[in-house]
């Protein structure tokens, strides 16, 4: 039986293998650009061999063709692989064999290697958010032009209707008429495709009953149902709603030594599209439901408004954990007493 580890790079691979016993019996260098090459070298080794890689550029394409040729692809997670096998001398080939020595020995830190399918559907995602963040630049820089030119103007939208025929009423040199106007036209093209993205992404919410159930959620549109469908995949791969919450990010991080343990911020090494789809949600929930507006209030005056913001968002994903686990619709949580006094939080029906 052989183990292979792949040290994975955007042109080509650093590839080492070894037996049940750790003895390193291959080593090659395999180029992404000769298909062909690539394919007839792992085609020598029998089906369900594993191969590991880690989660970095380029992992998707070289996980299918790998699976398809019946090897079994494991996804190594960049930054514990670091801290694991961490090493003063580090070239390709001591990468790929430490791999495939953690991935014999079982002390492999597996990341989430999505189905196709889902890569997919994340991609359409991914395409919808870098529209708008170059809608967004392309407006800051009509903003910074105006300012350049000394022009004021009091509309909430610039963009909107009355903004827009503002901007064409503008007398401008030729220069800067043609730069507004591409700008313009850039926002205008920009906002058909992103129009075209939403649709798509607008019919996978409604043809699917998980997504219909979380439209029930406060702070929930079509966008961030689809964010949470894509992102957080099959639910019973989390074993509980903490396990999600830590993926998410919406836990504090901890240190402990000895008897003490210091909590700080919460986690930044996590699903940061997740996390900002449910710190998105949380900021419009709490002018939906009045349960989850006092929580922030009460939380605010304490901690301050940062703090109160993730701790609605941190209740949403537990209540979309239950959600999505348990095939219900959202509801408000009320307080209930027990026979001790103390308040139970029911968060879905």
């Amino acid at each position: 039986m052989h183990f292979i580890g792949m040290d994975i790079h955007k042109n080509y691979s650093s590839v080492a293998v070894t037996n049940e016993r750790g003895d390193l019996v291959g080593r090659c260098r395999v180029n992404h650009r000769h298909r062909e090459e690539l394919i007839g070298y792992f085609n020598q080794f029998p089906s369900r061999t594993q191969v590991v890689m880690e989660a970095t550029c380029g992992w998707g394409w070289l996980s299918e063709l790998l699976q398809d040729l019946g090897l079994e692809v494991k996804l190594a997670n960049p930054s514990k692989v670091k801290i694991i096998a961490e090493s003063q001398i580090k070239t390709d080939k001591v990468d790929a064999l430490a791999l495939a020595q953690l991935l014999r020995t079982n002390f492999l830190p597996e990341a989430y290697l999505a189905p196709p399918e889902q890569r997919e559907a994340r991609d359409l995602l991914r395409y919808r958010i870098g529209l708008v963040y170059l809608r967004s630049g392309v407006k800051n820089k009509i903003h910074a032009l105006l300012t350049r030119l000394g022009i004021y103007h009091t509309y909430s939208d610039l963009f909107g209707k009355e903004g827009r025929i503002f901007l064409s009423s503008l007398e401008l040199s030729q220069v800067h008429r043609q730069a507004l106007d591409g700008y313009l036209c850039l926002i205008d093209t920009t906002n058909e495709l992103i129009g075209k993205a939403e649709v798509k992404i607008r019919k996978v919410v409604k043809e699917n009953e998980d997504g219909k159930r979380l439209l029930t959620v406060p702070g929930i549109g079509f966008i961030l149902a689809y964010l949470v469908l894509v992102e957080i995949g099959d639910i019973n791969r989390f074993s509980s709603h903490r396990k999600l919450c830590s993926y998410a990010g919406l836990v504090p991080s901890v240190y402990q030594s000895g008897e003490k343990s210091y909590h700080g911020h919460i986690s930044y090494k996590a699903n940061r599209y997740l996390r900002w789809g449910l710190i998105e949600a949380a900021q419009r929930a709490k002018a939906i439901d009045p349960f989850l507006r006092k929580k922030k209030e009460r939380i605010e005056r304490k901690k301050g408004a940062s703090v109160a913001t993730v701790a609605i968002a941190h209740q949403l994903l537990v209540a979309i954990y239950h959600i999505l686990k348990e095939k219900t619709v959202y509801r408000s949580p009320k307080l209930k007493r027990r026979l001790s006094g103390k308040p139970v939080l029911t968060l879905v029906a």
